[in-house]
């Protein structure tokens, strides 16, 4: 198996309009298409040790949504879970797919599932991967996006992450470590997702979307029962030492989708992607 730098990709900008553009990476056909989709706060980073595991049976597309990493960073944008909606239609799109795969983790959950709702016919697999939609009750905010997304109280984490930055990477480097249980890919991957995360724009889409956080929740709670379109193409992957988007979360998944299966994985907490990709892609391509 190839690591990731000896794999070949091709590099796409995709034009929204004037000061929209996604970053995209391709790569080569072999198999279904699959697109891999980052939550916050990270990004396509993500999923550097899951790609070689997936590379030789799938057709690989992996975006950063805007906001972050290597997309633009419009001023006047909401960056809310419905622009991200929007955002992946425009990128799928762009690709001319059809019969894809999504695999969904953290925040690109919702706008993956609506994806799938709206266009059953275009969407073969949705894969979720420690992710949430709607209301569930042991859904447990990380500490950090509980005081951004809190009202009054994300006006004043707010200020202060802005003012002072050596809090503000104190928090993610603590918030976000407790995301990994590997040690080794906890170091490697938490510097590189700060340094693009530290930057001014890319932290006010990190603001945004937890602002939007709660109401996208209840929209999406309006939509559970339609979740029953989606029939047999939900495969539910977890981590099983995810103390916040935790089995619980993904045995309610389960409940509401019917014909899903659901798969947990040991030893493997909130970025189940980093700490088994073995097992995430063993799991993806009995899909096949």
């Amino acid at each position: 198996m190839k690591t990731l730098n000896e794999l070949n990709f091709t590099e796409h900008y995709i034009v929204l309009d004037d000061d929209k553009t996604i970053y995209a990476r391709e790569y080569p056909r072999n198999g279904p298409t699959i697109f891999l989709l980052h939550g916050f706060p990270d990004n396509i980073q993500l999923y550097d040790y899951l790609i070689p595991e997936l590379a030789a049976k799938f057709h690989i597309i992996a975006f950063d949504f805007l906001g972050w990493h290597k997309s633009s960073k419009p001023d006047a944008y909401s960056y809310s879970a419905a622009d991200q909606r929007n955002e992946l239609g425009a990128v799928i799109d762009y690709f001319h797919a059809d019969h894809l795969w999504l695999v969904a983790h953290d925040a690109s959950g919702p706008p993956a599932i609506n994806f799938a709702l709206d266009n059953p016919d275009r969407v073969a697999k949705l894969v979720l991967l420690n992710t949430y939609y709607s209301k569930m009750p042991t859904t447990r905010k990380p500490e950090a996006i509980w005081m951004f997304s809190t009202p009054i109280i994300r006006v004043v984490t707010g200020w202060v992450a802005r003012t002072f930055k050596s809090i503000n990477r104190f928090t993610y480097y603590r918030q976000v470590g407790k995301f990994i249980k590997n040690k080794i890919r906890r170091n490697e991957l938490i510097p590189q997702l700060y340094q693009s995360f530290s930057d001014s724009k890319n932290f006010r889409a990190f603001l945004k979307l937890n602002e939007d956080l709660d109401s996208a929740v209840y929209k999406n709670t309006m939509r559970v029962s339609e979740m029953k379109k989606i029939g047999n193409k939900a495969h539910i992957i977890f981590g099983a030492e995810d103390p916040y988007l935790n089995v619980g979360v993904a045995k309610s998944f389960y409940e509401i989708l019917p014909c899903s299966t659901l798969t947990l994985i040991e030893h493997a907490g909130h970025y189940v992607q980093v700490d088994q990709p073995e097992q995430v892609a063993e799991s993806l391509i009995a899909l096949l």
